[in-house]
């Protein structure tokens, strides 16, 4: 089984391209194209089920883990670069996403929103907060990276001992629009951030501009929430919005197995609730370069 195992990875990486686009999840109120059907609490998805909320919140670390096929040990891929795509339903709807730090190993964390490029999205810019310990400070430029909550300054409530920083985007129509290769979808970037940035997240040119991301340094064990949301949008409203995190573009042949299933649902704009109309807004980013040799 081992030797399959080894033979089936060096087949998957000898065809696997230099980046093949960021792994895709979702959360299961988004599987809702009547003509595809996968059972949300499938091992596809990896996601038990409902809402992602505080209570139930997309767990990072564990859903990134690759299974041992043999006696021993989940391989963690705390770094890993996600694509979670969510439905927001509404001003009231926030959705939750859980990293959990055991070390006190330095670790860069890393997030913003990718938002369907099509004419309905134009003018939404999402939220993106990421909550830990209060008043801890970032491990490389000792900056003060959670302080505490103002009262009513956010639409839900705040754990106890815990900051939040915040991250709220520019409103400019004229955002980088990038292609994601594996699923040819097309959305908005940050503004600033174009998408050679996605893949060489170390990059200093001028291509980079991290303002409107998160992206700071931790070494403080414990329970970190990403929260998406946006207070501007009507009642009614549902947006289809992605979380970006991680900062290592690698795919395995676990995830090609996975994503396998989930790329027919996924692949132009299958994600999408309602119909997407091309944007005249924003601009193509420039192709993103294979990432850069460590």
């Amino acid at each position: 089984l081992r030797m399959t195992f080894a033979i089936l990875s060096a087949l998957a990486f000898a065809f696997t391209p230099a980046h093949a686009g960021l792994l895709d999840f979702f959360e299961p109120e988004a599987l809702r194209q009547d003509n595809f059907n996968i059972d949300p609490s499938s091992w596809a998805s990896q996601i038990p089920g409902g809402d992602l909320d505080f209570e139930y919140p997309f767990d990072i670390v564990k859903n990134t883990l690759i299974p041992a096929l043999v006696d021993g040990v989940d391989e963690v891929r705390e770094d890993a670069q996600l694509l979670i795509q969510t439905l927001l339903k509404g001003a009231n709807d926030q959705d939750w996403f859980m990293y959990n730090k055991t070390s006190t190993n330095v670790t860069r964390l890393i997030g913003y929103p990718m938002i369907f490029a099509c004419k309905k999205y134009e003018d939404v810019f999402p939220y993106v907060v990421l909550l830990g310990p209060v008043n801890s400070r970032d491990a490389v430029t000792d900056e003060v990276l959670f302080p505490p909550a103002q009262p009513e300054q956010f639409p839900f409530d705040i754990p106890q001992g815990y900051g939040v920083n915040v991250l709220t985007q520019p409103v400019d129509n004229n955002r980088p629009i990038y292609t994601e290769p594996e699923t040819n979808n097309k959305y908005f970037l940050p503004k600033g951030f174009e998408s050679p940035c996605i893949y060489n997240l170390d990059d200093d040119s001028d291509l980079c501009d991290y303002t409107n991301i998160i992206d700071i340094n931790v070494n403080v064990p414990g329970l970190y929430y990403y929260v998406v949301f946006d207070p501007t949008i009507g009642e009614e409203t549902r947006v289809d919005v992605s979380l970006a995190i991680g900062t290592k573009d690698e795919h395995t042949l676990f995830d090609a197995l996975r994503l396998s299933i989930l790329l027919p649902f996924l692949k132009n704009g299958g994600a999408i609730t309602g119909k997407c109309e091309n944007t005249d807004k924003g601009y193509e980013s420039p192709l993103a370069p294979p990432p850069i040799e460590a």
